[in-house]
């Protein structure tokens, strides 16, 4: 294994490259590999990871909205103002991020594509089966009137709470927790959005809007639902105690170990994680992604206290379980120097 530096200036990806064209030698096997290296190729498996989860969010909310309203037209007109919402706030959050030092992650993407297709079509039922409900005996003037009193109202104050539920992020001490908080960007700008487009759909396509449907007849109420609300009335601690189970066994066997490595993200089959993988293997992953342990004093350190101080660390960072090897000015081969030491007999 052979260690290179690479100034921070400098385009790490394309030093990279270049080390890579020197080292192609015949008969040789070489790979490449950095945390820094393996930090882009886990952002860039999260991007692809974004795309096919808003591929299938989309297709998936498409085949929802046609079963539940049995309409084409529903599903294009919901996935148009949540897209144009996630485009918005999207835009928003990345210059929060860029001018104001606004806390976002590699997930930030991710978050708001499933908060914003969640909780958006969500909402959107609600509107259009109002809206439907209320064009069966008048005009769609008249029911975006109701739906507004009602149901947008009902959305204003649902989507409130979920807005301060994601703003009280912000007091998060995590940054990975903190960056959630964009979610409260997206909220808003979908609540303006469900509440402004909407309307104006509803009252250009008015019941064009539920084609090829015809059916505007008020639905009655399920028996499913009754029944079940019957029975949770009646008998409520049964019900308590059977989710309490299914949640707990749920709760004890999801996996509880803790991983803060982005390179398991990365597949194995990508050059830079074998690489990684091979220098793991022979040697130890703090060859590869070394921890540094910063002190900062007033002081220069280079005096007899102070270096006695630094090993005494040094020794008392090695007794932790899961570190190989300690290195520091006072052991810069991750073992003492004898000749630093006095033995008193």
């Amino acid at each position: 294994m052979v260690n290179v530096d690479v100034e921070k200036t400098a385009n790490f990806d394309h030093q990279a490259q270049q080390i890579k064209r020197l080292l192609k030698v015949e008969g040789l096997q070489t790979y490449v590999t950095s945390d820094t290296l393996l930090a882009d190729e886990f952002s860039n498996t999260t991007e692809e990871g974004i795309k096919k989860t808003a591929v299938i969010t989309i297709i998936f909310i498409f085949i929802v909205l046609v079963l539940v309203f049995r309409s084409l037209i529903i599903p294009l007109v919901s996935l148009l103002n949540v897209g144009i919402t996630m485009i918005i706030s999207l835009s928003l959050v990345m210059n929060l991020a860029k001018y104001f030092n606004f806390p976002i992650s590699d997930f930030t993407q991710v978050f708001l594509v499933i908060i914003l297709f969640g909780i958006g079509t969500d909402y959107n039922i609600l509107l259009y089966d109002k809206f439907k409900e209320e064009l069966a005996n008048s005009n769609q003037y008249q029911a975006i009137n109701v739906v507004k009193a009602s149901a947008g109202r009902t959305i204003l104050y649902s989507g409130l709470s979920v807005f301060i539920g994601f703003a009280a992020l912000s007091f998060a001490k995590f940054s990975f927790y903190r960056s959630a908080v964009s979610c409260s960007v997206g909220v808003l700008v979908l609540l303006a959005v469900l509440l402004t487009l909407n309307y104006f759909f509803m009252a250009v396509l008015g019941r064009k809007l539920f084609w090829p449907s015809h059916n505007f007849k008020v639905q009655q109420s399920s028996q499913v639902w009754r029944f079940l609300s019957q029975r949770g009335l009646k008998q409520p601690l049964i019900y308590i105690v059977i989710f309490r189970v299914i949640a707990g066994i749920t709760i004890v066997n999801a996996p509880q170990q803790l991983n803060f490595n982005s390179a398991d993200e990365v597949p194995n089959s990508n050059p830079i994680k074998k690489g990684y993988l091979i220098a793991q293997r022979d040697f130890s992953k703090g060859k590869i992604s070394p921890t540094t342990i910063n002190i900062k004093l007033n002081h220069p350190l280079n005096n007899q206290q102070d270096l006695a101080a630094i090993d005494q660390i040094t020794n008392t960072v090695k007794k932790n379980s899961g570190v190989k090897s300690v290195m520091s000015v006072t052991q810069p081969t991750g073992r003492p120097l004898n000749q630093l030491y006095v033995k008193i007999n």
